[in-house]
C-alpha cells in the first residue's frame, strides 16, 4: 500500500502519539530507519519526527546548538557564578553539583526541569551563567515544593506505575509488571495498526 503523506487527521495522530510513547527506543530507531529518517535522537525527538513525517511526508531538522552555546576545544572553563553554562564544558560531577549547593543550599539536586530549562537556552543561543541557572532553579523548585512532580509523556512505564499504583495500592510489584506488559503490548499493537491502516508497514 503507498503511504497516505500529509495525515492531517488529528485523532490519528493523537492516537499514534501515545502508542508511541510505549515503544523502547530502539524500537523508535527502527521504525525511523524503516520510514528513511533521521534517527539519532531521543526517545521525545524519535516520537515528533515518525509524527512530523506522517503528517507531512518529510522530516524536520534535528536542533543543533549554535556556537554560542558551544565551548571551545581547548580552553578551560573555570566555575564560577558569572560564568556561562556551555555545551562541552558543563558537567554533572560531583564537583559542579557541590558548587549548586554552595550558591542554593544542600537541597540543591538536578532534576528534568532544570536540565530541560538548560537544553532550551543553549538551543536558543543564549546560555545562562551558573547563578541564572541557581535562580531559576530554585524558584522552580519553590514553586513545585508542594506539587505533585508532573511526569513526562515518554516516560510510559512511570506513569502507568504511578496510576496503576493509586488504582491498586496494595498490588505487587510483579502485578505491576505483569499490567504494564499487557498495556505495552496493546499500545505497541495498536500503533503497528494505525501504521499499517495509512501504508506505512
Amino acid at each position: 500500500m503507498k503511504p497516505d503523506y500529509g495525515i492531517d487527521n488529528p485523532m490519528i495522530l493523537d492516537e499514534l502519539k501515545v502508542c508511541l510513547q510505549y515503544f523502547h527506543v530502539s524500537e523508535l530507531k527502527n521504525l525511523c530507519n524503516q520510514l528513511k529518517i533521521p534517527s539519532n535522537e531521543k526517545k521525545p525527538g524519535l516520537i515528533n519526527q515518525i509524527l512530523s513525517f506522517i503528517q507531512t511526508g518529510a522530516s524536520f531538522p534535528i536542533r543543533q546548538y549554535p556556537a554560542p552555546s558551544k565551548a571551545r576545544r581547548g580552553i578551560n572553563y573555570p566555575i564560577f557564578p558569572e560564568a556561562l553554562m556551555l555545551d562541552g564544558a558543563f558537567k554533572n560531577d560531583a564537583k559542579t553539583r557541590n558548587f549548586f549547593k554552595g550558591l542554593i543550599g544542600s537541597h540543591f539536586h538536578y532534576t528534568v526541569f532544570g536540565l530541560d530549562w538548560l537544553k532550551e537556552q543553549w538551543y536558543q543561543g543564549t546560555p545562562p551563567t551558573y547563578q541564572e541557572f541557581a535562580d531559576f532553579w530554585q524558584s522552580e523548585y519553590l514553586a513545585r515544593k508542594d506539587q505533585r512532580n508532573a511526569l513526562k509523556d515518554e516516560w510510559a512505564y512511570l506513569n502507568f506505575a504511578r496510576q496503576f499504583a493509586d488504582e491498586h495500592p496494595h498490588a505487587s510489584k510483579k502485578e505491576l509488571l505483569i499490567e504494564w506488559k499487557k498495556m505495552r503490548d496493546l499500545q505497541v499493537q495498536n500503533a503497528k495498526k494505525i501504521l499499517e491502516k495509512i501504508g506505512y508497514q
